[in-house]
């Protein structure tokens, strides 16, 4: 952004004008942070002033604070499950809030993933992510960290003021 003026490119461009649909004088909410860079702390709202063949140009009407982050911090440790079922759980943990996920490879899961496998799914759930954070309306990115193993979960634990363990057998 320049002297109040944003210029919108890529898969937010596409979105902006073809999933949307919008045109020249729709007002147009933008939340920093869409990257993962910086944490922000409220929403722009821009006017679209024109399109060209790969940018939408805007200009700042207003900014005001949202606040649309948990009061607290949950970290969501999820064991490996199989089929796509993970991106439903990256979708829906963004959307209630979750400060982050860790994917963990438990010695029960069925999916074991190499290294290389692991950085692509983790692209593939951080793109989910993303998405699912604009939807959502946080203005606050939300990781999701490459594969752990068990032991490297249990290392994890200390640094956290409590731990919460859901289990099927438990009386």
């Amino acid at each position: 952004m320049q002297d109040g003026i944003l210029s919108i490119g890529g898969n937010d461009y596409n979105h902006i004008k073809n999933v949307l649909r919008m045109h020249s004088g729709d007002p147009l909410a933008v939340r920093p942070d869409t990257d993962g860079n910086e944490e922000g702390s409220g929403e722009y709202l821009y006017e679209i002033v024109s399109f060209s063949e790969s940018t939408v140009i805007c200009r700042l009407l207003s900014v005001r604070e949202a606040q649309t982050e948990l009061p607290v911090r949950v970290l969501l440790f999820q064991g490996l499950p199989k089929a796509d079922k993970m991106e439903l759980i990256v979708q829906k943990s963004v959307e209630l809030g979750a400060c982050a996920v860790v994917p963990v490879a438990m010695s029960r899961c069925v999916v074991q993933l190499e290294a290389k496998d692991g950085r692509k799914k983790q692209e593939r759930w951080q793109k989910i992510a993303r998405e699912a954070c604009k939807q959502s309306g946080r203005c606050q990115m939300m990781p999701v960290d490459a594969p752990i193993s068990f032991k490297e979960l249990l290392k994890r634990l200390p640094g956290h003021a409590a731990a919460i363990v859901p289990w099927e057998d438990a009386q």
